[in-house]
């Protein structure tokens, strides 16, 4: 092998590389928005606003952690720990949020403190995640 064959192999190499860990990224934007969402779902059914969905509503405040406990599982590359990693970020979203929404309908239903608190801590995980994301692929 000489030197113009080994640089080919390299090459090839390097561009398997980038396509594996390509598969194992989820777009950052995507976590940023699915926080958004989750952030406004939770203003929308859960604030002294018009709208009340009772069930139907909690459903679709959970769909974005559903969301991305499914993408992140169905990863077939990922880094180490990103599972867990992912794991414990929802497991924390989804208690902020069954406490948002359960403790503010019980004892504080009018308080736009506690909904405004309560949406923006929800959609922290999303956002650590899309951070998370954003610097692993720009090491790479």
């Amino acid at each position: 092998m000489d030197s113009t064959d080994a640089q080919r192999a390299l090459a090839s190499a390097d561009a398997a590389a980038a396509s594996v860990r390509g598969k194992g990224s989820l777009p950052a934007a995507g976590l940023v928005l699915l926080g958004i969402a989750e952030t406004v779902l939770i203003l929308l059914f859960g604030a002294p606003l018009i709208v009340h969905g009772g069930s139907a509503g909690m459903i679709l405040v959970i769909a974005p952690l559903i969301i991305l406990t499914v993408v992140s599982a169905s990863r077939s590359v990922v880094p180490r720990h990103h599972h867990s990693l992912y794991a414990i970020l929802t497991g924390i979203g989804v208690t902020i949020t069954v406490v948002t929404m359960t403790f503010g309908r019980g004892f504080f239903p009018e308080s736009w403190a506690w909904w405004i608190a309560g949406a923006v801590l929800a959609g922290v995980p999303f956002y650590v995640a899309a951070w998370i994301e954003y610097s692993r692929r720009v090491r790479s």
